[in-house]
């Protein structure tokens, strides 16, 4: 005969990082239940696609159990951005329209349009959760205690959670405790003397962030950091790191999708300049050319709907009709959410080309990174965790387009890119995982520059903990 708590299960939460809620001043305003069980019913379905699940009209399926969530300790609530400070005059920092300049955690983008200005969203943080899930179907609550703890090592909460945000772990089911493990994730690192990271930003004193909030700056321009290393790189005053993914692409004879951006737009002679300049050999990104066709590499690891490729402030080796030709945007037109596809307009580029007439959209209107960053804080150290996701299928169906844009004016566009479309974020990432002791040869810093110690102290401790 079943007993009451086979009916329901009790779990206490521990929370890393804040989460980014669009209803922080309401009373207790955490994690939300209506993110919480689809999450969770997509996690269990996909486990076990026998599971008795109700089907909507929409396509979504649920399973039969509902979810309470109770906050255990007083919810700290703080904002997203803070006033910078002028470091000469020592009042706070504004642009040139009076306006205050802000510094936010590395891996968000400001809060900007006019509803973020009516609503900012908010950091909300309650360091122990209560869950409470109950259901009749006591094999149901079976299942869901054998996979909770998988279920929260590999899923974040609310905005912005692949790279960190509303990070939360199972510390004891019922009265007992649960063992921490990396049960469901890939890799992980290490953030060594997270007190000593300097973050570029220096905060107004009469309104300076609090110790949650410095914490977290630090930490997150940690993984910022990280990540920049696998997609973007790094080309900043005292260090410069080529990414992971042009090595990548270069061990699979693919060119650099930026050096066939430059090709196109800048001119085959300023990218000989900027060889000749930088003494550039053909492994480098500027140098290595490829007889395969040109693909989309850079993008899979997230798509970028535009590149601001400013003028250069100073590079004297460069002739004046290569320096004119840069300050423009890159785009990927996309469609917009409430566009029909029906319409013609709606397919078309709010632009047109010169010789070609109105340019049509992109299908894929975003693309998320392929990895999950787990932050977790054990024993006093914080580890980061990594998830590699599959890449949906569809972004290797389309073409793409790209617009140089130039005072609003479509100057010049590349047709029928690709993705390439061998590429996997694990093979990619185990290509990572066995080259990773070669960072050291991927920067150009002084030796005790502190992005240079930070960078090489994280893979250093990168480990793989998925067999």
């Amino acid at each position: 005969m079943p007993r009451d708590n086979d009916f329901t299960l009790e779990l206490t939460l521990r929370q890393h990082t804040p989460l980014i809620h669009f209803q922080a001043d309401q009373p207790g305003a955490t994690l939300r239940a209506t993110e919480l069980k689809p999450k969770l019913d997509r996690f269990l379905l996909k486990k076990n696609s026998k599971l008795p699940a109700r089907k909507h009209p929409n396509g979504h399926q649920s399973l039969d159990y509902k979810i309470f969530i109770e906050p255990l300790e007083e919810i700290e609530v703080f904002p997203l951005e803070y006033p910078l400070m002028n470091n000469k005059t020592q009042e706070m920092k504004r642009d040139r329209h009076g306006n205050t300049v802000n510094g936010t955690l590395s891996t968000f983008f400001a809060n900007m349009g006019p509803e973020w200005k009516k609503k900012p969203k908010k950091l909300v943080f309650c360091p122990n959760t209560k869950v409470t899930i109950s259901s009749l179907d006591t094999e149901l609550i079976r299942i869901i205690r054998e996979n909770i703890s998988e279920f929260f090592m590999t899923h974040n909460f609310g905005m912005r959670q692949s790279k960190g945000f509303g990070s939360f772990t199972v510390e004891k089911i019922g009265t007992e405790t649960v063992e921490q493990n990396w049960n469901g994730l890939d890799y992980c690192f290490q953030v060594d003397n997270l007190n000593q990271i300097q973050t570029p930003n220096t905060y107004y004193k009469h309104k300076a962030p609090g110790t949650r909030f410095k914490t977290m700056e630090k930490l997150f321009y940690a993984i910022h950091r990280f990540h920049q290393t696998l997609r973007s790189g790094i080309n900043e005053n005292g260090i410069y790191v080529k990414p992971w993914i042009f090595f990548y692409a270069k061990d699979k004879g693919i060119q650099w999708d930026k050096k066939t951006f430059k090709q196109k737009f800048l001119g085959n002679s300023c990218v000989k300049e900027q060889k000749e300049h930088h003494n550039a050999t053909k492994d480098s990104p500027i140098g290595y050319q490829s007889d395969q066709d040109n693909y989309l590499v850079r993008d899979l690891l997230g798509l970028s709907t535009n590149q601001l490729w400013r003028k250069p402030f100073e590079a004297p080796y460069m002739s004046k009709d290569c320096i004119n030709k840069y300050g423009f945007t890159l785009r990927h037109p996309k469609k917009k959410k409430n566009s029909s596809n029906t319409s013609k307009s709606a397919d078309k580029y709010p632009g047109s080309h010169p010789k070609k007439g109105n340019i049509p959209l992109n299908k894929i209107k975003r693309f998320a990174s392929p990895f999950i960053y787990k932050p977790v804080l054990k024993n006093g150290v914080w580890y980061v965790g990594i998830a590699t996701k599959k890449i949906p299928p569809e972004l290797f169906k389309h073409n793409f387009i790209l617009i140089k844009e130039s005072s609003r004016n479509v100057a010049d566009m590349i047709e029928d890119m690709q993705m390439y479309p061998k590429f996997t974020a694990s093979d990619f990432f185990k290509f990572v995982y066995d080259k990773r002791q070669q960072i050291a040869n991927h920067i150009k810093a002084k030796k005790d520059n502190q992005k240079h110690l930070l960078i090489q102290s994280m893979y250093q401790s990168l480990q793989k903990v998925h067999p």
